[in-house]
């Protein structure tokens, strides 16, 4: 079975598929990769006070990266 991932967006909870939780050394970031029947996502995440906070992948090089893990899942 699938695991989910729910996301708040816009106020509201969306449910994703979640494809892969991975670490990059050369950023020092970790990601959670996620999908929908259509597409693939991925956020950088960061944990403070026990709440999950997903934000925004800002480099080309981290694109790359997440693209390579996505690869080896496709």
């Amino acid at each position: 079975m699938q695991e989910k991932i729910k996301i708040m967006e816009d106020g509201e909870f969306r449910e994703y598929d979640l494809v892969e939780i991975c670490y990059s050394k050369e950023y020092n970031k970790s990601y959670v990769i996620y999908k929908d029947k259509d597409d693939y996502y991925a956020s950088t995440y960061d944990i403070q006070d026990g709440t999950v906070i997903l934000g925004e992948i800002l480099e080309d090089g981290e694109w790359d990266f997440i693209d390579e893990e996505i690869s080896r899942h496709g």
